[in-house]
């Protein structure tokens, strides 16, 4: 068997880590408490997720054992982002929506933010906070692609084609951004 153990297949650093990560440890806690450097952290911790099969830090814990994620892990304060924007052509004029995605240092989800161009204070406010909970949910746990498959195919004006070739049209603002995190999640 090698250096892998026979407990769910994954090494005995990788086994630390986890068991630190189950005490709701932080990757920076974590690297001090076993004199590592938190790159060795991060990929003990993407190495036990892919020997256990997760997707998600939440995931992981469960399957290690856990019944219930201890706590809502928050994003560091200084994380890896990305901005996507685009134009939906809607029959009550041209939007501009941007997408803003926030990562874990393992490369996952953990936030996202949304912006609207052009549009009176209500739509901003329930897109706002739609994203919200939607960062809330991806902080405790809740994997990417449940999120896509709920919020796919929603159907509200602004509605339309779009500027984007891989989402040439969309049934709503939140169509729109599912369809695009399942694009990301899909790279």
């Amino acid at each position: 068997m090698g250096r892998r153990a026979a407990h769910n297949g994954i090494t005995p650093g990788e086994r630390e880590v986890v068991e630190l990560l189950a005490q709701g440890k932080r990757n920076n806690e974590i690297a001090r408490i076993l004199s590592i450097s938190e790159r060795a952290t991060e990929e003990r911790i993407k190495n036990a997720m892919g020997q256990l099969g997760a997707v998600t830090r939440h995931q992981l814990l469960y399957i290690w054992g856990q019944k219930e994620p201890r706590k809502r892990i928050p994003l560091l304060d200084t994380r890896e982002s990305l901005t996507h924007r685009c134009v939906i052509y809607s029959a009550h004029g041209d939007v501009q929506l941007y997408i803003t995605t926030g990562y874990y240092p393992t490369g996952e989800i953990g936030e996202i933010f949304t912006n609207v161009g052009k549009q009176g204070s209500t739509i901003r406010g329930v897109l706002d906070s739609w994203a919200r909970m939607v960062s809330v949910s991806l902080q405790w746990g809740v994997p990417p692609v449940e999120i896509i498959r709920k919020f796919s195919g929603i159907a509200f004006e602004p509605s339309g084609p779009t500027d984007n070739p891989n989402i040439p049209t969309c049934s709503s603002l939140i169509d729109y951004v599912a369809k695009w995190l399942d694009l990301q999640e899909k790279k």
